[in-house]
């Protein structure tokens, strides 16, 4: 089997800001595999909060070339890698191989259903609370806003945005820089702004803090829910898990989880990093049992892949064949 690695810069088209954090770009690793002409590709984003750089993502993705090299499969690479960006790009980069070199569509071979169109969330980044507003105003004609808190006004923020956004479902995301305290003062406003979600709001470390509470807005886990191995400890605190590839280790362990957040009576939401088309097409098949899809990586992009999934007031259109198996 050919293997082929490569580091890729997709340029945004304007900053994207949450709690802690500024990008100017999505940064990704990419994996093309190759066998008797059959090419098969993935891609996987680095966890910044987890450590994970595309540096260390090109270490790992070399420290396993003799094994993928030699015709590794999805089962195996989960003992020679941790769940993360790059087993994400070769589990996904496998699977695509495996459905084109077989002929079987990938939602048979994962046990979903058929790819359709699906309704994506768009981030209005945090800002300026009036820069917030000016940004949800651009997009409310889109189903979902996913708002991204974490600054001094949030309580303002929300509300401008709602104002601007009068028609579109809104989830909120501190990104974990909030407090319990901030949480409840919080809550007034958001059950006012009509929000449905608010994701990951404390940092893991203090998810005990969460133990028994009853919010009236559901309260989902992302940076404390990365693989099955979390579930269990969700389980009490959170109502909603969120799913991403990268995160997971890819579609064969973003599916584990989603099946294991549902066994355990949690409801799911399908995520992304600031990623590419690519990486959203094996995405959208986890979307397809999730009650909130957040598939927007690559309505960030200045310019996305080529070709690429088309995307239309937040809906999103199907996966050319030429860019990831359907």
């Amino acid at each position: 089997m050919t293997y082929v690695v490569d580091a890729e810069r997709f340029a945004l088209r304007r900053p994207f800001g949450i709690a802690g954090k500024t990008w100017t770009a999505a940064e990704v690793c990419t994996v093309t595999l190759e066998v008797d002409g059959v090419v098969g590709r993935g891609e996987g984003a680095p966890i910044f909060y987890a450590g994970e750089t595309i540096e260390s993502m090109l270490a790992q993705l070399e420290s396993v070339r003799p094994a993928v090299e030699g015709g590794i499969g999805r089962d195996e690479l989960v003992d020679l890698l941790p769940a993360g960006g790059a087993r994400c790009a070769i589990d996904c980069a496998l699977w695509d191989l495996a459905s084109r070199r077989s002929g079987t569509p990938v939602h048979e071979m994962a046990g979903t259903g058929p790819p359709v169109e699906l309704d994506s969330a768009i981030t209005v980044t945090l800002d300026t609370p009036d820069q917030m507003a000016a940004a949800a105003a651009a997009v409310a004609d889109h189903p979902w806003l996913k708002v991204k808190l974490g600054g001094a006004d949030d309580a303002h923020a929300i509300r401008l945005v709602r104002a601007a956004a009068p028609d579109s479902r809104i989830t909120v995301d501190p990104n974990a820089s909030w407090t319990l305290d901030h949480l409840v003062d919080m809550m007034p406003s958001l059950v006012e702004a009509r929000v449905e979600l608010v994701e990951q709001p404390l940092p893991p470390a203090d998810d005990d803090a969460l133990g028994g509470l009853e919010f009236p807005i559901a309260i989902g886990a992302d940076e404390s829910c990365r693989t099955v191995d979390d579930v269990a400890g969700l389980v009490g605190r959170y109502q909603l898990g969120v799913i991403k590839l990268d995160k997971a280790g890819g579609l064969t362990g973003a599916l584990e989880l989603s099946d294991a957040l549902a066994a355990a009576g949690l409801d799911r939401m399908v995520s992304c990093m600031i990623s590419t088309s690519l990486g959203m097409a094996p995405a959208r098949y986890v979307g397809l049992s999730c009650s909130i899809v957040d598939l927007d990586g690559p309505m960030n992009l200045a310019a996305d892949r080529d070709p690429s999934i088309p995307y239309t007031r937040g809906r999103m259109g199907l996966t050319p064949d030429a860019l990831w198996a359907g």
